[in-house]
């Protein structure tokens, strides 16, 4: 008896070899732990929700993924024009390019939809029922590593190269099922893997067809469980407005089912020098009522520093004391009060007034998100114009080449959803490109108890609604 399991230390039982395979190299099911292990643990990539990322190519081009788990995905290719645009919404692909929308070839499509779980694939390959299988330990372009095979059916076979000391991915290769792109063989090489929330990500991959290539991508940017607005995946519908005068109408239609006129939030302000350091931070008040008044109480209420717009004039107060006052109004009123207040005439004509080109219009995606254009063709950036959010019908960027002064860009996100409207929790300024001042809004009330007292200047320092 006791040769016999010396025997079977020396050469390895059949269980032995089936759980730990030989004592030289691991089973294909241990590699796939210490891989999924190096890439942050099952666990947290089953909890994982979504992501998206940012890249930019060897020519300098932006490209956004967004994918949601199971299997919606979309890419957003920014370019001089509009955005060109492939999605897929679970069910069907599709693609969007100067305001055309068209179907999706089915097999790009099937390779959309795996996108959104491509880096946890072979993680859980046993999971998922495919067939898994070890090709063995070998030097690939100068490194050792581990060649797996995996099988998602017949003719959906992908090839994994993982590093032997790392666990990580280097490379997957695979036959496209695409049928432009029939037996041409994609290989994706990965590389400057980082931990984001503690999972790992590469922040540079390249993309090779057959012996073309690698084209190297550079990630700038990867969040995840991102908080995706309805509508981001869908197939995006005809019949909606296709002027920016079609668009005032819709967003009036739209403005009948608000809830409210008025809402008071607090803010914190942030100014950034011109290296990009923060210069302050500080606690703004605000206060809107539809369609023309607006007060901004900057720093503690004490201090009594304020400007308050009314009708088409402001008036500035420091310390209590009436500084200046004169003609201007704050556009953030336009598309928000005044869409909901004006007569269609009269919103027309201030859009007009102040300077947005209704005969330019077009479809754009941002960040990401589909877009109408007021006031500029596809590739001009340096007229006056308004980006809408499609599905909100929220705004969500603005560009104003001011005469005399910067070229000024706002952009508006984190939305939230109270009283039959979208409102924005976050505001950039850029003035020449430059990040100027950002904007968190918190505590947002559209059940505020306004009063009209607040806007008038010659009572002001009589009733606030924060004290």
């Amino acid at each position: 008896m006791k040769h016999l399991i010396y025997l079977l230390l020396l050469v390895g039982s059949p269980l032995l070899t089936l759980s730990k395979g030989t004592l030289d190299q691991p089973t294909v099911d241990e590699i796939i732990e210490r891989h999924a292990e190096a890439m942050g643990g099952k666990a947290a990539w089953k909890k994982l929700k979504g992501w998206t990322t940012v890249c930019t190519t060897e020519e300098g081009r932006r490209t956004k993924a967004l994918a949601a788990y199971p299997n919606q995905f979309k890419l957003v290719f920014e370019g001089k024009g509009a955005a060109k645009v492939k999605g897929y919404d679970g069910k069907r692909g599709w693609i969007e390019q100067d305001g055309k929308i068209e179907d999706m070839d089915p097999g790009e499509a099937a390779e959309m939809a795996e996108e959104p779980e491509f880096y946890q694939e072979l993680m859980f390959a046993r999971e998922n029922g495919y067939g898994v299988n070890l090709k063995g330990e070998e030097e690939w372009q100068g490194k050792k590593v581990w060649k797996i095979e995996v099988k998602k059916s017949k003719t959906d076979v992908q090839t994994y190269y993982l590093n032997a000391e790392s666990y990580l991915i280097e490379a997957v290769s695979e036959t496209s099922e695409d049928p432009k792109w029939k037996g041409s063989v994609f290989t994706t090489y990965f590389k400057d893997f980082r931990s984001v929330d503690g999972l790992q990500f590469p922040f540079a991959w390249g993309l090779q067809v057959d012996e073309k290539g690698p084209k190297w991508r550079d990630v700038l940017d990867v969040e995840l469980n991102p908080a995706f607005y309805p509508g981001t995946f869908d197939f995006p519908t005809s019949g909606g407005p296709d002027n920016s005068k079609a668009l005032l109408r819709q967003l009036q239609k739209d403005a009948q089912d608000l809830e409210f006129d008025r809402y008071t939030f607090i803010q914190t302000t942030i100014r950034f020098q011109k290296d990009g350091s923060p210069r302050d931070t500080s606690t703004w008040h605000e206060a809107l009522l539809f369609p023309d008044r607006f007060r901004i109480d900057f720093g503690p209420l004490e201090n009594k520093t304020a400007v308050i717009y009314r009708n088409d004039s402001s008036f500035f107060f420091r310390k209590g004391e009436l500084m200046r006052s004169g003609p201007e109004y704050n556009e953030l009123l336009l598309l928000e009060g005044g869409v909901a207040t004006y007569s269609y005439d009269t919103l027309v004509a201030r859009m007009e007034r102040f300077g947005y080109d209704l005969d330019k219009f077009h479809l754009n995606h941002f960040h990401g998100e589909p877009v109408y254009v007021i006031g500029a063709e596809p590739g001009d950036l340096e007229s006056k114009q308004v980006w809408l959010h499609r599905n909100l019908l929220a705004t969500v960027r603005r560009l104003d080449p001011a005469e005399e002064g910067p070229f000024v860009e706002v952009v508006f996100d984190d939305f939230v959803s109270q009283g039959g409207a979208w409102i924005e929790t976050w505001v950039e300024f850029y003035l020449d490109g430059q990040l100027y001042q950002t904007e968190r809004y918190n505590d947002i009330d559209t059940k505020a108890d306004v009063k009209e007292i607040l806007f008038d200047p010659n009572q002001f320092g009589e009733w606030h609604w924060a004290e």
